[in-house]
């Protein structure tokens, strides 16, 4: 028997859970970093609710979006909060952490080493392209990858 089976993006509205589910950011290697990841678009949706912060265009989000897929932590952008993209990361962090309960506060220094070190599809293409200059680029994947099979195992950030 097959069950129904939805691939949804973006926000769901959930009624049964008074809640929306925000499904935005699969990318994380360990449950550790997802928490982090949910208290830091929490207390920033906090603090928007509270009526600080300033909300963007959709045009200029998009075009910042489109930028940063293509080009990661480091991508130019037109946002007011800086130049470039870890610059309003680490805007959004501040944001976040005034907006934070205590609990979510444990968690954001996780999100803040994430942008130090890059995303973890930046930290994986450089990782694979370092061994890769050592040996086969098949045995780096396998070894890069390994790693993030332990970082899940270990519920440990992968930087």
């Amino acid at each position: 028997m097959l069950k129904d089976w939805v691939n949804s993006r973006g926000a769901i509205i959930r009624f049964d859970r008074r809640a929306i589910e925000i499904r935005v950011m699969d990318e994380q290697e360990c449950i550790k970093s997802d928490v982090a990841l949910s208290c830091l678009i929490r207390s920033i949706l906090r603090g928007f609710l509270r009526g600080e912060g300033e909300l963007l265009s959709h045009e200029l989000l998009v075009k910042d979006f489109n930028s940063i897929v293509k080009c990661g932590m480091g991508a130019k952008i037109s946002n007011p909060r800086g130049r470039i993209a870890r610059q309003v990361c680490q805007h959004f962090v501040r944001f976040a952490s005034e907006n934070a309960s205590k609990e979510e506060k444990k968690y954001l220094p996780i999100v803040q080493k994430r942008i130090e070190s890059g995303s973890l599809a930046e930290i994986i293409r450089e990782e694979v392209g370092r061994k890769a200059k050592k040996t086969d680029f098949r045995e780096a994947i396998l070894n890069v990858y390994s790693k993030l099979i332990k970082s899940l195992i270990d519920n440990q950030p992968y930087f």
